[in-house]
């Protein structure tokens, strides 16, 4: 009787699974609608106007648009704008980083309890998060290099079983995409002023 009894209310949350991961999409995709209309010029005259706090509002706001998933070039322009080349790199190496591991404990938190479920309900999806656990890391970490954007995957591996440590570790590939982001950011806004009207 106490299997009977408990049979439906573990087919109820097989069946509201599906639902908590389409919240997690329509979640991201609406925090990416949201940076998407972002403006560069309020984001860059709020920080300069912080004086010598610059520094850690820049890293503030962009950890949060990183989380939002932001398009890191956005922190590209704005640190090529205030700060020299190795100041602005480590503040958007940092805002990046801290961004992304807001991401994951987000996602750890609101989304890991249905994602468990859904692999229970489909011993298949179990083998592919035993992967990520194992190997996701190195995985994570290759990813960073490419271009990729960084908050949808951070969102997804927070629901999964990769701990916080090798997630962290793996977030270190960001520091050479920082690097390249603000290299072009720089070029380009070079490029803009040499070109403007005299």
């Amino acid at each position: 009787e106490e299997a009977d009894s408990e049979s439906p209310r573990s087919e109820a949350r097989t069946r509201r699974t599906p639902g908590g991961l389409a919240l997690l999409a329509v979640a991201v995709g609406s925090l990416v609608a949201i940076g998407a209309t972002l403006d560069v010029e309020l984001v860059r005259s709020w920080v300069a106007a912080q004086g010598s706090w610059a520094p850690v509002a820049f890293v503030m706001i962009g950890m949060t648009l990183a989380a939002l998933c932001v398009p890191m070039d956005l922190l590209a322009i704005v640190a090529g704008l205030l700060f020299d080349f190795v100041f602005g790199l480590v503040l958007i190496a940092l805002a990046s980083y801290l961004g992304q591991c807001l991401a994951y404990l987000v996602a750890r938190w609101l989304f890991r309890e249905r994602f468990a479920r859904l692999l229970a309900s489909r011993p298949r999806l179990r083998i592919v998060e035993r992967a990520i656990e194992l190997r996701g890391a190195l995985l994570l970490f290759l990813m960073r290099l490419a271009p990729i954007p960084a908050g949808p995957m951070s969102y997804l591996v927070g629901a999964s079983r990769m701990p916080f440590g090798s997630f962290a570790l793996a977030n270190l590939g960001l520091i050479p995409v920082s690097f390249f982001s603000l290299l072009i950011a720089r070029g380009l806004l070079q490029a803009g002023a040499e070109g403007g009207p005299d």
